[in-house]
């Protein structure tokens, strides 16, 4: 009961850093748009690899066409922090609309990450130990000196990473959509 009570103080505490404060929220924003950045150069790259994958294979291209809205998302995101935010200098209509359309699905895209890094977390110890075994049984090659606890260790880690990735990801998405109705009138319509 109170650990419960605990993160409700934490969430709540936390609600109130993210969206109330407009100072911090752009403070936000802006740590968490940068924050993105890497993993916006890791996944476009990872997105021209398997394009021409896909072209073999189409059923890769929808995971490509996801990762490319994730990069035109935050790219995006970038123009809108630095030219209209920072310098608030008038923005092209067309990006706010470039922003909000990848934007739904990059937030579709991290919701199934979360859930994705949530339920690799929650597995027991011997269930990821089983699911290590099947996929290095399934290599051709067995590569020397991996083990099964060694690649159960990796998802372990890759779904801590994943999980702080998408809630990055989920908190910037709904400041920035705050933020885009806060600055319309950077995009040629509305009011301050």
């Amino acid at each position: 009961m109170k650990l419960t009570a605990n993160l409700q103080i934490i969430s709540c505490k936390a609600v109130n850093f993210f969206f109330n404060n407009s100072m911090q929220q752009i403070t936000s924003y802006k740590i968490l748009t940068f924050i993105l950045l890497p993993f916006a150069a890791l996944f476009g790259f990872f997105a021209f690899v398997m394009f021409f994958i896909g072209l073999a294979n189409p059923v890769i291209l929808l995971p490509v066409f996801i990762m490319a809205c994730f990069c035109i998302y935050t790219i995006a995101c970038m123009i809108f922090l630095v030219k209209g935010i920072d310098r608030q200098q008038q923005c092209k209509p067309s990006l706010k609309d470039w922003i909000k359309v990848n934007g739904y699905v990059t937030a579709v895209m991290g919701m199934m990450s979360l859930i994705n890094s949530f339920s690799v977390l929650f597995y027991p110890k011997s269930i990821l130990i089983k699911l290590a075994g099947e996929l290095l049984a399934a290599q051709p090659v067995k590569p020397q000196g991996i083990t099964v606890e060694a690649i159960a260790g990796m998802m372990a880690v890759l779904s801590y990473i994943m999980l702080f990735f998408s809630i990055v990801l989920l908190i910037q998405l709904l400041i920035n959509f705050k933020l885009l109705k806060k600055y319309s009138y950077l995009f040629g319509g509305g009011t301050q």
